[in-house]
């Protein structure tokens, strides 16, 4: 299957719509890796869904519970509507993004308190965060 027979199969699957804020426009809405590429995430289409190019770069690398599949609409959908949304999706993926530190902050200090060496520590972070985030947290646990 190609990349566009899948793309267009997923836009199909979930209405042409952005699952985070709603926003409907075949052109610009981008298939996302719910688990993303970089975390071992699949090109299955259970692992794929419909967000537009705002929500998806909010998103990144966050890891995020499944969004449900908005109902069909005629046109782009509410502005407000929109809005409000992705004012949410934000604060979700805040939220999300901050629990995900939180356990790697946990495991590097566990791994440092088990003798660790911090390169190993860093090299560890890398594979499972971007080189900025894992950064942080080596600062955080010297």
């Amino acid at each position: 299957m190609t990349s566009e027979t899948r793309r267009k199969e997923i836009l199909t699957r979930d209405n042409n719509r952005c699952r985070a804020c709603g926003f409907s426009d075949t052109l610009t809405i981008e298939v996302d890796h719910m688990v993303p590429r970089t975390l071992n995430g699949s090109d299955d289409s259970d692992n794929l869904q419909a967000l537009c190019h705002f929500c998806n770069n909010v998103k990144g690398n966050v890891l995020i519970d499944s969004l449900p599949i908005r109902d069909a609409i005629v046109g782009f959908g509410s502005q407000e509507e929109v809005t409000e949304n992705r004012l949410k999706f934000q604060a979700y993926v805040a939220s999300k993004r901050q629990q995900q530190i939180d356990i790697l902050i946990s495991q590097a200090r566990d791994w440092k308190s088990a003798g660790t060496r911090g390169l190993i520590i860093k090299r560890r972070l890398d594979k499972l965060t971007t080189s900025g985030i894992s950064d942080k947290i080596m600062q955080s646990i010297k």
